[in-house]
Protein backbone atom coordinates (compact mmCIF):
# COMPACT_ATOMS: atom_id res chain seq x y z
CA UNK A 1 0.00 0.00 0.00
CA UNK A 2 2.88 2.35 0.83
CA UNK A 3 4.51 2.09 -3.06
CA UNK A 4 1.04 2.25 -4.35
CA UNK A 5 1.07 5.85 -2.71
CA UNK A 6 4.34 6.84 -3.55
CA UNK A 7 3.44 6.13 -7.20
CA UNK A 8 0.40 8.19 -6.73
CA UNK A 9 2.77 10.81 -5.43
CA UNK A 10 4.68 10.42 -8.05
CA UNK A 11 2.36 10.44 -10.83
CA UNK A 12 0.84 13.53 -9.73
CA UNK A 13 4.44 15.23 -9.63
CA UNK A 14 5.30 13.91 -13.23
CA UNK A 15 1.67 15.32 -14.21
CA UNK A 16 2.63 18.87 -13.05
CA UNK A 17 5.64 19.11 -14.44
CA UNK A 18 4.71 18.18 -17.74
CA UNK A 19 1.84 20.83 -17.53
CA UNK A 20 4.31 23.11 -16.64
CA UNK A 21 6.77 22.09 -19.51
CA UNK A 22 4.12 22.49 -21.87
CA UNK A 23 2.99 25.93 -20.70
CA UNK A 24 6.82 27.07 -20.82
CA UNK A 25 7.00 26.06 -24.23
CA UNK A 26 3.97 27.07 -25.88
CA UNK A 27 5.31 30.40 -24.35
CA UNK A 28 8.48 30.09 -26.21
CA UNK A 29 7.25 29.10 -29.49
CA UNK A 30 4.96 32.47 -29.57
CA UNK A 31 8.02 34.59 -28.57
CA UNK A 32 9.51 33.17 -31.38
CA UNK A 33 6.90 33.20 -33.90
CA UNK A 34 5.24 36.41 -34.49
CA UNK A 35 1.29 36.06 -35.06
CA UNK A 36 0.52 37.28 -38.53
CA UNK A 37 -1.02 40.50 -37.64
CA UNK A 38 1.88 41.72 -35.73
CA UNK A 39 1.90 45.39 -34.91
CA UNK A 40 3.68 48.50 -35.94
CA UNK A 41 7.40 49.16 -35.06
CA UNK A 42 9.91 51.89 -35.81
CA UNK A 43 11.97 50.17 -38.25
CA UNK A 44 15.07 51.30 -36.42
CA UNK A 45 14.29 48.73 -33.92
CA UNK A 46 13.42 46.03 -36.50
CA UNK A 47 15.87 46.34 -39.54
CA UNK A 48 19.57 47.48 -39.63
CA UNK A 49 20.27 51.39 -40.76
CA UNK A 50 21.50 50.65 -44.53
CA UNK A 51 18.02 48.24 -45.28
CA UNK A 52 16.44 51.47 -43.76
CA UNK A 53 18.63 54.14 -45.90
CA UNK A 54 18.18 51.51 -48.98
CA UNK A 55 14.56 51.91 -48.49
CA UNK A 56 14.51 55.75 -48.13
CA UNK A 57 16.62 56.24 -51.01
CA UNK A 58 14.44 54.04 -53.16
CA UNK A 59 11.10 55.84 -52.52
CA UNK A 60 11.76 59.04 -51.36
CA UNK A 61 13.93 62.22 -52.64
CA UNK A 62 13.38 65.28 -51.08
CA UNK A 63 12.93 68.53 -53.44
CA UNK A 64 14.39 71.50 -53.45
CA UNK A 65 14.09 73.00 -49.88
CA UNK A 66 13.13 69.63 -48.59
CA UNK A 67 14.77 68.14 -45.74
CA UNK A 68 15.69 64.28 -46.27
CA UNK A 69 13.28 61.80 -44.43
CA UNK A 70 14.25 60.73 -41.38
CA UNK A 71 15.17 56.92 -40.42
CA UNK A 72 13.44 57.17 -36.99
CA UNK A 73 10.31 58.60 -38.97
CA UNK A 74 10.01 55.46 -40.61
CA UNK A 75 7.61 52.63 -39.36
CA UNK A 76 7.40 48.96 -40.45
CA UNK A 77 5.46 45.95 -39.72
CA UNK A 78 6.87 42.53 -39.95
CA UNK A 79 4.27 39.72 -41.76
CA UNK A 80 5.94 35.89 -40.82
CA UNK A 81 6.01 34.20 -43.82
CA UNK A 82 7.35 29.95 -43.94
CA UNK A 83 11.00 31.10 -42.37
CA UNK A 84 12.56 34.54 -41.24
CA UNK A 85 14.13 34.63 -45.26
CA UNK A 86 9.85 34.87 -46.19
CA UNK A 87 8.59 37.05 -44.04
CA UNK A 88 6.93 40.78 -45.68
CA UNK A 89 8.21 44.04 -44.30
CA UNK A 90 5.52 46.65 -44.59
CA UNK A 91 6.62 50.31 -44.61
CA UNK A 92 4.81 53.11 -43.87
CA UNK A 93 6.38 56.56 -44.10
CA UNK A 94 4.19 58.74 -42.40
CA UNK A 95 5.42 61.71 -43.72
CA UNK A 96 3.38 64.60 -45.66
CA UNK A 97 6.63 64.15 -48.43
CA UNK A 98 4.44 61.17 -49.21
CA UNK A 99 0.78 61.67 -49.03
CA UNK A 100 -1.12 63.37 -51.77
CA UNK A 101 -5.24 63.05 -52.04
CA UNK A 102 -5.57 59.86 -53.35
CA UNK A 103 -3.51 58.51 -50.45
CA UNK A 104 0.19 57.61 -49.15
CA UNK A 105 2.49 55.54 -49.95
CA UNK A 106 3.21 52.14 -48.46
CA UNK A 107 6.65 49.94 -49.93
CA UNK A 108 6.60 46.19 -49.31
CA UNK A 109 10.09 44.54 -48.86
CA UNK A 110 11.62 41.11 -49.01
CA UNK A 111 14.52 40.52 -46.09
CA UNK A 112 16.71 40.35 -49.37
CA UNK A 113 15.69 44.22 -49.72
CA UNK A 114 13.60 43.80 -53.22
CA UNK A 115 10.80 46.15 -53.68
CA UNK A 116 7.90 43.27 -53.98
CA UNK A 117 4.84 46.00 -53.85
CA UNK A 118 4.52 50.23 -54.26
CA UNK A 119 1.16 51.63 -54.08
CA UNK A 120 -0.86 54.80 -52.61
CA UNK A 121 -3.09 53.96 -50.41
CA UNK A 122 -6.04 55.41 -48.39
CA UNK A 123 -4.75 56.55 -45.06
CA UNK A 124 -4.21 56.12 -42.74
CA UNK A 125 -3.54 52.64 -42.92
CA UNK A 126 -1.70 52.36 -39.49
CA UNK A 127 -4.81 50.21 -37.87
CA UNK A 128 -3.63 46.39 -36.76
CA UNK A 129 -6.40 45.59 -39.74
CA UNK A 130 -5.43 47.38 -42.86
CA UNK A 131 -2.48 44.08 -43.59
CA UNK A 132 -3.77 41.18 -42.10
CA UNK A 133 -1.14 38.87 -43.13
CA UNK A 134 -2.56 35.43 -44.38
CA UNK A 135 -1.64 32.23 -43.24
CA UNK A 136 -1.44 30.70 -46.86
CA UNK A 137 2.19 31.01 -48.59
CA UNK A 138 2.69 31.47 -51.95
CA UNK A 139 4.91 28.47 -53.44
CA UNK A 140 7.90 30.39 -52.80
CA UNK A 141 7.45 30.82 -49.08
CA UNK A 142 6.28 34.05 -48.87
CA UNK A 143 2.97 34.97 -46.85
CA UNK A 144 -0.08 36.22 -48.91
CA UNK A 145 -1.58 39.76 -47.65
CA UNK A 146 -4.63 41.08 -47.29
CA UNK A 147 -4.93 44.93 -47.86
CA UNK A 148 -8.67 46.71 -46.58
CA UNK A 149 -8.96 50.24 -47.36
CA UNK A 150 -12.10 51.45 -46.43
CA UNK A 151 -14.44 53.10 -49.41
CA UNK A 152 -16.89 54.61 -47.62
CA UNK A 153 -18.60 54.56 -44.11
CA UNK A 154 -20.35 51.61 -45.30
CA UNK A 155 -18.11 49.61 -47.87
CA UNK A 156 -14.59 47.97 -47.56
CA UNK A 157 -12.48 47.05 -50.21
CA UNK A 158 -10.32 44.19 -49.51
CA UNK A 159 -7.61 43.01 -51.77
CA UNK A 160 -5.41 39.52 -51.66
CA UNK A 161 -2.03 39.95 -52.69
CA UNK A 162 0.40 37.07 -53.32
CA UNK A 163 3.88 37.00 -54.14
CA UNK A 164 4.26 35.91 -57.90
CA UNK A 165 7.93 36.08 -59.70
CA UNK A 166 9.49 38.79 -58.12
CA UNK A 167 6.79 40.98 -57.04
CA UNK A 168 3.18 40.93 -55.30
CA UNK A 169 0.31 40.47 -57.46
CA UNK A 170 -3.67 40.73 -56.67
CA UNK A 171 -5.09 38.27 -56.56
CA UNK A 172 -8.62 38.55 -55.32
CA UNK A 173 -10.51 41.65 -55.34
CA UNK A 174 -13.96 42.58 -53.34
CA UNK A 175 -16.05 44.55 -51.37
CA UNK A 176 -17.41 43.87 -47.83
CA UNK A 177 -19.91 45.95 -45.52
CA UNK A 178 -18.25 47.58 -43.03
CA UNK A 179 -19.53 47.75 -39.10
CA UNK A 180 -21.13 50.86 -38.49
CA UNK A 181 -19.21 51.03 -35.56
CA UNK A 182 -15.77 51.22 -37.00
Amino acid sequence: MQYFTQFKHSAKLLVGIAVLLAIALAFFFQLGHPSVNASWQRATTVLDRQFISAVIHANYQPGEGELALDENSLWVRVIPGRDRLHQLYVFDFRTDGLCGEIGCLYAIYTPKQQRVFSGLLDAPLSEKSAFEGVRRYSQEGFPCLRINQPQNQRVQVSNLYCYQGARLVRINHSLIARNPSE
